[in-house]
């Protein structure tokens, strides 16, 4: 799945990719199976994979884990997230 993140510039178009180009190999996959093995609602990933919602800081994160995307391929996905500044 790692092939798909060349030319995604958006964790969407990065999901979108996913999901075509399993679905061409599989006619059975679905937005319900991807969601189920991201842990997350079917349609909550059909509006983010369809642009009507934008992927939340922790989506990325969460997916990106089951994806097993590395720090420096989420980091290609975060920067529009600040990151935590909180000082003790």
């Amino acid at each position: 799945m790692k092939s798909y993140l060349d030319g995604s510039r958006h964790y969407a178009e990065f999901l979108k990719k996913i999901y075509q180009g399993e679905k061409l190999k599989d006619e059975s996959f679905s937005y319900r199976v991807f969601a189920r093995k991201l842990g997350v609602s079917h349609g909550y990933l059909a509006n983010i994979i369809k642009g009507a919602r934008p992927p939340s800081r922790k989506f990325i994160l969460d997916t990106g884990k089951v994806l097993e995307l590395n720090e420096n391929e989420l980091a290609k996905f975060l920067n529009p997230y600040p990151m935590d500044t909180t000082t003790t």
